[in-house]
């Protein structure tokens, strides 16, 4: 699954990269803005993807989700 997104992740960056080189003017300030922004959108899928991998949500009492981290699970053996 991380395999798969990184994939991912890394095609719809450049994807996008090649959107913005078409739409940039010759302004120094607009590749430094798209730069910016891309790197800033690669971070945040990045963080996002590994939160979501390593946090499991279970149903709770009340309609409460509780939230489990697999890093730390209990193993009694």
């Amino acid at each position: 699954m991380i395999t798969n997104f990184v994939i991912t992740s890394i095609f719809l960056t450049q994807y996008f990269t090649y959107q913005m080189k078409i739409l940039r003017t010759d302004l120094a300030f607009n590749y430094m803005l798209v730069d910016q922004l891309m790197l800033c959108f690669f971070v945040v899928v990045v963080i996002l993807q590994s939160s979501l991998n390593n946090r499991m949500c279970l149903g709770g009492e009340n309609g409460h989700q509780i939230i489990t981290d697999r890093r730390y699970k209990f193993d009694p053996s």
